[in-house]
């Protein structure tokens, strides 16, 4: 569902003494998701501005001066508007305005019940609080640091962000690692104003997305290129349902941010969403997606024989391998500084021991891991797999392990995810 934040700045309380609009700054959400869309016009009120209203807000006359009248921005900001749901904090104030200066140009109003109103979510919520948009911002943990005057759009950011606690949607505020959206270019996070700092969804998503139930996507990753996340976000392209993807810059240290770690204390990606909900851990992941889609058939059936080796190998492959590559990537956290080489000795036997084993299970004549049927233990194997290229011995050089990764190459859907990760090492061979 598409909903637009809205917040104005004034020239004063009440059009009808003859105050007008000066800013207007809005923010699309899609599906409690900011999109990065933002609208924002500064207006020419064809009035002064009150001094006390400029201490409020800052804007001044001069600044104004050059602007555009309302009229010449309506059709602009009604197409942005479009027939959204309009979240406001103390919409009757904000629609007092609007709907003046709609009422100068003929146009119909903004009705009050097309409006969510923050304060009055904030009453029922936490009945006999504060409801002023510092309060809760204070309330909910958010960064006032950047607001020393009103701003419509900054306003507009805040109560989004407000919206957004209110009504359970606290993961929805990472701001991570943004793209832009019309060029599709990595933004630079630190040089950006906080209020910029959106998530960024991937095209072919939003419009699964909307063609999907209920216009809603299923499910919410939030991953990092050529991390474990990798695995989720292949098996997610292979099922075919629509989901949204959050970037998380691990080279800036946001997976230890504090919007990160509300969603994962432990700090790891990949951090899959469901229903609101934020579940952890590669293998468990691929598992429950794996039985969320059961006419996928990537999860053998309980009871069988299948199923069991199905098990030991997911925990086979989390509790022995990706240890061991810990080990090997980040040596220094377990043995000390002064012990690297060691370490990695260790890490590197134990990760070949896997593959010479993994290797002796294809003298039966499979094709895949299990058997003769592709699981999700085949994505958490491969993407493990290809964390190994750059090793002394990779698993490419075992020769059963060799061709059966070979065969996984031809998989429209891992080669997908190599390019929407933005991939091209390992993929060719």
């Amino acid at each position: 569902m598409r909903e637009i934040v809205l917040d104005t700045e004034t020239t004063g309380l009440d059009p009808a003494d003859g105050h007008r609009i000066i800013e207007i700054g809005c923010v699309e959400l899609m599906d409690h998701l900011p999109t990065g869309v933002t609208f924002q016009r500064y207006l020419n009120p064809e009035r002064l501005v009150p001094i006390e209203s400029q201490r409020v807000h800052g804007i001044t006359d001069e600044h104004l001066a050059d602007k555009p009248f309302f009229a010449h921005i309506a059709d602009d900001l009604q197409d942005f508007l479009g027939d959204a749901p309009l979240v406001i904090h103390n919409a009757s104030f904000d629609l007092k305005f609007l709907n003046s200066e709609f009422h100068r140009l003929s146009r119909p109003p903004i009705p009050l019940a097309r409006a969510i109103d923050t304060i009055e979510i904030a009453k029922a919520k936490i009945p006999g609080a504060r409801y002023s948009l510092d309060e809760l911002c204070k309330r909910f943990g958010i960064d006032l640091s950047v607001r020393t005057k009103h701003g419509a759009l900054l306003d507009a950011e805040l109560t989004a962000r407000v919206y957004l606690e209110l009504v359970g949607g606290r993961q929805t505020r990472l701001m991570l690692a943004p793209k832009d959206r019309e060029t599709g270019t990595q933004v630079n996070v630190s040089s950006q104003p906080r209020w910029k700092r959106t998530l960024h969804s991937w095209r072919a998503n939003w419009a699964a997305m909307r063609s999907g139930i209920g216009g809603r996507a299923m499910y919410t990753l939030y991953y990092a290129p050529s991390t474990a996340s990798m695995a989720v976000h292949w098996l997610l392209i292979e099922l075919g349902v629509p989901f949204e993807l959050v970037p998380v810059d691990i080279g800036a240290k946001a997976h230890k941010s504090p919007e990160f770690l509300r969603i994962n204390p432990n700090g790891h990606v990949p951090v899959l969403v469901i229903d609101g909900v934020p579940y952890t851990e590669c293998a468990a992941l691929l598992m429950l997606l794996a039985e969320r889609h059961p006419t996928a058939n990537l999860s053998p059936a309980v009871g069988t024989a299948e199923r069991s080796a199905y098990l030991q190998t997911m925990f086979y492959l989390a509790n022995t391998l990706q240890p061991a590559y810990r080990s090997w990537f980040y040596p220094e956290e377990a043995a000390g500084i002064d012990n690297v080489d060691a370490a990695k000795l260790v890490a590197r036997a134990k990760i070949e021991q896997v593959w010479t084993r993994l290797d002796s299970k294809f003298e039966d004549g499979r094709v895949f891991i299990l058997g003769q049927n592709l699981t999700a233990a085949d994505f958490l194997a491969t993407i493990l797999m290809r964390w190994s290229r750059n090793m002394p011995k990779p698993a490419t050089e075992f020769p059963n392990l060799a061709r059966y990764v070979d065969r996984m190459r031809k998989l429209p859907s891992l080669r997908e995810v190599h390019a929407r990760e933005n991939l091209t090492d390992w993929i060719c061979g």
